[in-house]
């Protein structure tokens, strides 16, 4: 194996922990906090900013808040898998050339 190719194995593999430990991290943080802290901003009138997020507070049930966090983590957690992953395959096309076989097995029938 040559020197480039284990520096970037190794670069991989660095990026791709750091970003498990964040997702990991993220989601304790959120598993612990999360559904304190909107409830904490839903009952109380301490803070402006809470006031502007959550307009209908007197409309709206504590549980549609809950649902869409969780959805929002959800999403945000997928979309940042999936731009790690993407990043990985357009560099590997493009590390080792290979995006005319890509393009031709695209147009292909």
């Amino acid at each position: 194996m040559s020197r480039k190719w284990i520096l970037w194995k190794k670069l991989l593999m660095r990026s791709g922990g750091a970003l498990i430990v964040g997702i990991t991290v993220s989601w304790t943080l959120y598993g612990i906090f999360g559904h304190r802290l909107i409830h904490s901003a839903y009952i109380g009138e301490s803070f402006r900013i809470f006031s502007d997020v959550m307009e209908g507070r007197n409309s709206t049930p504590l549980s549609i808040y809950y649902q869409k966090a969780d959805w929002l983590m959800l999403v945000s957690t997928i979309k940042i898998l999936t731009l790690f992953l993407a990043l990985v395959i357009v560099t590997i096309v493009l590390r080792y050339r290979l995006l005319p076989k890509v393009g031709l097995t695209i147009s292909s029938p």
